[in-house]
């Protein structure tokens, strides 16, 4: 194909033009075109019309490589890139290719520093999707050259084409812009699609170029309610009639008036004296205040689960893999459909109009049956109509709800809380969590999480003392077998005879929750051969013997430390020591589980005569 030929651009905000492209590409020898498509910040729904432009036209044979340009508030003179990369590769949930590492390695030790071009350029290597590799490995070339992208464009060979789409350039640095645009004028094969909105002026640059195209980006939900709200009379218009607004619109001025219109032919609408509308219809509830109404009709659990999720829905705008979602919140699979059948009932929803999808193959989750909004504007209107105090206060609840229920076990969980942690302004929070994700959720190989973890604290990245204090405090809720690779990275880095009497109580706890039973009664054994005068832990060691030797069905032996724990534990309530009483409040509540009232009422007697006593 000629080089100089007419390229092919990708407008992410309209789906009937990707189709057409796709069409379009059928006759146009599509395996030897090379698309680039850069995002500018991934909110609000752009990640997903994106990915599904992609898929559209991969389907379609076409090379496509995506990327998400996120630089995430980074700026060149304060950046620690190595940190950066950790960083990315962290909040990716995937490993970068080899070839992007050398490229930030490159760029780290570069002198003078490393401007915003480069470091836009390196931002977008990590961004770029899986299925991009052959792409990097020919990308980080391009960053010792002054002008990296012109260097990209001028190693293109003579079957290959490049069209670069640049979606909303308004959340793209100026330096950035500049160069793309620089791009455009000094390679006339390379083909620019630029998104922005009418006020940057980009099109008074760009205009006339065979080259470039420039397409005016859709206006948000707030800019047409603006828009709209010269000729609509508030208060008296119903939030509900700006989301139909929007989303018959589809962000243009000109639907806008006419999406205006159309409400007036069916007699919605009424006109002014002055000019302009008024509200005719009935009482409209708007999406946020059904949604309030469900919730306050809920009972306590369903609503925390209703809440949870649709609040999160509100505060992204996307679809939702609400499978996902719900086994993160303690769902069983074979209650899945049916939770999600009670959250369309709970939210309103009938056989005709349902909030909820039907199951549908989510383009940023391939292979994975996912359950989302059927109509995205439901969750832009519920977004939109909430103010940003509200959408944090929103965003903090289901955090502090997600933070109990969640076990951080997986690199979705830590997503997850890292996203919501974003849309609650909660920063340090997610900066924190991002940097934890690294070793809290570590690789799934747990040989390698150990060794990851332990040359951490070997290297000095780590305190010992800190994991010590997290794994006592209890604040780590991993399932066991992941608390015993910790405890497993501690002891590789710790003089076997030096290792403290604590961690063989907590180990062996652990490995009865793995049923390794033999393994948790020589824990508990060599425990108490080192307790001392610790009483409240040598009770803690004689109840674990006792589980082990019960589990292995020697129960006289198990009698025998469950009679030395009580007994220890009774003679430090008798001296005094309140640590010992949830203890006791926790067995008085197993005897009356177990149907034993007369015993629970005795074991009650002696718990309130003791306290009194002192």
């Amino acid at each position: 194909m000629d080089r100089d030929s007419q390229g092919f651009a990708i407008n992410l905000h309209h789906e009937g033009e990707i189709a057409a492209l796709a069409d379009q590409l059928q006759d146009a020898d599509a395996e030897r075109a090379t698309v680039v498509v850069l995002a500018g910040f991934p909110g609000g729904g752009r990640r997903y019309l994106q990915r599904q432009s992609v898929a559209a036209l991969r389907r379609r044979g076409l090379r496509v490589f995506a990327a998400e340009l996120d630089l995430d508030g980074a700026e060149p003179e304060s950046l620690n890139l190595h940190a950066y990369w950790e960083f990315q590769q962290a909040k990716r949930g995937r490993p970068v290719a080899p070839a992007v590492q050398q490229a930030f390695e490159r760029l780290a030790g570069r002198s003078p520093r490393p401007g915003l071009t480069e470091l836009s350029l390196a931002a977008a290597l990590a961004g770029l999707d899986p299925e991009s590799e052959a792409l990097v490995e020919r990308l980080p070339a391009a960053l010792a050259d002054a002008a990296p992208w012109t260097a990209l464009a001028a190693g293109l060979g003579d079957d290959e084409r490049l069209a670069l789409h640049v979606a909303d350039t308004s959340s793209l640095p100026m330096p950035l812009r500049e160069a793309l645009l620089s791009l455009a004028m000094d390679a006339p094969h390379v083909k620019l699609l630029i998104s922005s909105h009418r006020r940057e002026g980009v099109g008074k640059v760009v205009r006339g170029r065979a080259n470039v195209r420039f397409d005016v980006m859709p206006l948000d939900r707030g800019e047409l309610e603006a828009l709209s709200e010269s000729r609509l009379e508030r208060p008296g218009i119903p939030p509900a009639v700006y989301d139909r607004i929007h989303r018959e619109s589809q962000g243009g001025a000109g639907a806008a008036a006419r999406a205006i219109t159309r409400l007036a032919d069916e007699g919605l609408l009424a006109a002014r004296p002055t000019g302009g509308w008024s509200w005719q219809g009935g009482a409209e509830t708007s999406a946020a205040a059904s949604l309030e109404t469900a919730l306050a009709e809920c009972d306590a659990e369903s609503g925390k689960l209703l809440a949870s999720f649709v609040h999160l829905a509100t505060l992204c705008g996307d679809n939702i893999p609400v499978k996902t979602l719900l086994s993160f919140l303690g769902v069983d699979d074979e209650r899945m459909d049916e939770v999600i059948d009670e959250l369309d009932e709970s939210l309103g929803a009938d056989s005709e109009a349902h909030y909820f999808a039907e199951r549908f193959q989510h383009p940023s989750l391939p292979g994975e049956i996912v359950y989302g909004f059927q109509d995205a504007a439901v969750a832009y209107g519920l977004r939109e109509s909430l103010s940003e105090a509200t959408r944090q206060r929103l965003a903090l609840e289901l955090l502090r709800f997600l933070v109990q229920r969640v076990t951080i076990s997986t690199q979705a969980g830590a997503r997850l809380l890292a996203e919501v942690c974003r849309y609650a302004g909660a920063d340090q929070n997610r900066r924190e969590l991002e940097l934890e994700m690294s070793w809290r959720v570590g690789p799934p190989d747990l040989e390698a999480f150990r060794d990851l973890l332990a040359g951490e604290i070997r290297s000095g990245q780590r305190a010992p003392a800190a994991v010590w204090t997290a794994l006592n405090a209890g604040q780590l809720r991993w399932p066991p077998y992941r608390t015993l690779a910790v405890l497993d990275a501690l002891a590789a880095v710790t003089d076997p005879a030096s290792l403290p009497p604590a961690f063989f109580a907590i180990r062996s706890g652990v490995l009865l929750d793995l049923r390794r039973n033999e393994e948790a009664e020589r824990d508990a054994m060599t425990g108490l051969a080192r307790v001392g005068e610790d009483r409240l832990l040598q009770s803690a060691l004689l109840e674990r013997l006792g589980t082990a030797h019960k589990l292995q069905g020697r129960e006289a032996e198990a009698d025998e430390a469950y009679g030395l724990s009580r007994k220890l534990q009774e003679q430090l309530l008798d001296a005094g020591d309140e640590r010992v009483v949830p203890v006791f409040q926790q067995a008085v509540q197993a005897l009356e589980a177990a149907g034993r009232p007369d015993q629970a009422a005795e074991l009650r007697r002696k718990l309130e005569a003791r306290v009194k006593s002192r």
